[in-house]
């Protein structure tokens, strides 16, 4: 029965430990945009939400499955998150991120906005993040995509805005994906379309292509230096000179319409 008792006690410890961690990380993340503002320690779940320096936690039950610290003039991210095993969304968006530590435990993560900071890769990062649908990585430096997206149950991806030139093969095999943003890279969108045919990077090439065309003015067909005439053109003065004739003789054939009913009804 002590057994029992003391296996019970163990088990608490070991959850209470868990579910502070994920707070400690928390407050990591907040010192790290200023290291001024104090953590509660007794920081839990019951309000559902909290947030201490624009940091953002949303919680489901007792675990945070959003954070949002977007525009925070964040310039790393600690890697102690990884005990928040429960998140589902992640927004560190608007920031100055060059690099991020590898996320390994995130293993529900569903939701990921990266954009408007200064990564150059993401390749590693998500590793087992296999329940992944929408990640946001447009305006940054990035070079590379990685290839363990491709394992994912990715639905929309934008990575607009970067230094991309080719995709990976793997990326072949992303038939979930319905929505992707890929302009302003540096790809060759024949070879895109070659390598991968009937898929959302296809679609994407194509109607980039298209909205550049459509985005250029089209030209007149001649020039002139010729300041434009102020006065009536040949075609207008010959308009008005008819249309006075006309109204003339409108007005000579109503007078002798006029004149003949007149006479008759004298008769």
């Amino acid at each position: 029965m002590l057994f029992f008792s003391f296996l019970f006690w163990l088990t608490e410890i070991c959850v209470c430990d868990e579910e502070a961690t994920q707070f400690t990380a928390y407050c990591d993340l907040v010192r790290l945009v200023n290291p001024e503002v104090s953590c509660p320690a007794d920081l839990n779940c019951d309000d559902g939400f909290f947030s201490y320096n624009k940091v953002v936690a949303t919680c489901t039950g007792s675990d945070i499955t959003s954070l949002k610290a977007s525009g925070v003039g964040l310039n790393s991210l600690p890697e102690s998150l990884n005990a928040m095993t429960k998140l589902e969304i992640l927004n560190v968006a608007n920031n100055a991120l060059t690099s991020l530590p590898v996320f390994g435990d995130l293993k529900a993560l569903k939701t990921v906005y990266v954009y408007s900071n200064q990564l150059t890769t993401l390749n590693g990062v998500f590793p087992n993040s296999t329940k992944l649908e929408f990640v946001s990585a447009n305006n940054n430096a990035l070079t590379e995509l990685p290839p363990e997206f491709a394992n994912t149950n990715m639905k929309t991806f934008n990575f607009d805005n970067n230094n991309i030139e080719n995709l990976p093969d793997e990326y072949v095999k992303m038939k979930k994906l319905v929505g992707v943003g890929m302009s302003k890279n540096k790809f060759d969108c024949s070879v895109v379309k070659q390598k991968f045919p009937k898929t959302a990077f296809e679609t994407a090439c194509i109607q980039a292509q298209q909205k550049t065309e459509d985005d250029v003015p089209a030209l007149p067909t001649s020039f002139s230096t010729e300041p434009p005439n102020e006065g009536l053109d040949g075609y207008e003065i010959t308009s008005i000179i008819l249309f006075v004739l006309f109204i003339v003789c409108a007005a000579i054939a109503i007078v002798f319409y006029v004149r003949y009913r007149n006479g008759g009804v004298e008769a």
